[in-house]
């Protein structure tokens, strides 16, 4: 079964690469902006956008052109996208709802981005490439993507879950490195470089690759540790690692301690599909603070290879991504 939301996007350039998104997905943001410009703190809220500008651009302007593209074929203003898609660092407001189970020695990644029943109306599943280079990805609207979860054309698949932290500055926003990492062909070289880069804030971000190896990178605006985690292996919206503690502002408002719990007392070392799709479909301690899943009414059933979806450079494994809800799964086995 097809979904009705897929969407594939070839682009010689990340302006032109922009320009389609907005042309797909502009009446989207044109409504979502209609909303957020009645606020009062709007015009606040661009102001300071522009201060993450310059660092940004310094690090990476090909965004900053896609950005452009992506305002142009929406007609809009670039200043209200990209202060849109900062919100969390303008606004503080990092209370996400996701899991992530990685499994079978790596080759199974189970990612529920099911934190809010209206959030399925604003992502779809999207198949972008610019140039040479592919990813497919759970694509969240009015973002440049890369912040839920992909597979791209070096077979990195990669995974975000949101933190919340105490310390915040002027620097590149988490959803621009999000983005960038979900390109990557190097998990450790992407973290030396993440290491050196100024930061408005952090996710964590699982990264594995095609051999099942897991990387771990946990970020605020200015740490981040990186851990090789055996598998099974659980994260959800709250900092495992000790050296970041005392960096921790997460309760358990949504729930990430007791998801944490569940998740990690029903992970197996080896799992099908089935049963993943059961752990992450999981509410059996209630809908609201405890569940790891929240039903949203979309459903959608893809075969990655057989469909053509997993780009280039992973046709050496069978993938199957499965979207119900706001629930993504990639199982990744050996053929």
């Amino acid at each position: 079964m097809r979904h009705d939301n897929y969407f594939t996007i070839e682009a010689k350039t990340h302006f032109e690469l922009g320009l389609r998104k907005g042309q797909l997905f502009g009446a989207f943001l044109r409504a979502t902006l209609g909303k957020r410009k009645r606020s009062d703190s709007w015009r606040s809220f661009v102001r300071r956008s522009k201060s993450y500008l310059k660092v940004t651009a310094q690090h990476f302007p090909q965004l900053l052109d896609e950005y452009a593209g992506y305002a142009q074929g929406a007609s809009v203003e670039f200043e209200d996208l990209w202060t849109l898609d900062l919100l969390d660092e303008l606004a503080n407001d990092d209370g996400d709802h996701c899991t992530t189970v990685v499994t079978n020695n790596g080759y199974l990644v189970a990612h529920n981005e099911d934190w809010s029943a209206k959030a399925a109306k604003g992502i779809c599943l999207l198949r972008r490439t610019v140039g040479d280079h592919s990813a497919f990805e759970l694509f969240y609207l009015n973002t440049l993507g890369g912040n839920s979860i992909s597979i791209n054309s070096n077979g990195i698949t990669h995974a975000v879950n949101s933190l919340d932290y105490s310390d915040r500055q002027i620097g590149v926003p988490k959803n621009v490195i999000a983005r960038w990492l979900s390109d990557t062909p190097s998990p450790d070289d992407a973290y030396h470089a993440l290491s050196k880069m100024p930061r408005a804030g952090g996710y964590h971000h699982t990264l594995v690759n095609t051999a099942g190896e897991v990387w771990s990178i946990e970020c605020s605006a200015g740490r981040q540790v990186l851990t090789r985690p055996s598998t099974p292996f659980v994260h959800t919206n709250h900092y495992l690692s000790r050296r970041l503690a005392d960096l921790e502002l997460a309760n358990d408002d949504e729930g990430t301690f007791r998801r944490y719990r569940t998740a990690s007392a029903s992970v197996r070392e080896s799992m099908s599909l089935e049963h993943a799709r059961e752990l992450l479909s999981d509410s059996s301690l209630g809908r609201r603070r405890t569940a790891i899943a929240r039903s949203s009414g979309l459903k959608c059933l893809v075969n990655a290879v057989e469909d053509g979806f997993v780009p280039a450079g992973t046709e050496a494994f069978a993938a199957n991504a499965l979207f119900e809800g706001s629930v993504l799964l990639e199982n990744v086995q050996r053929k």
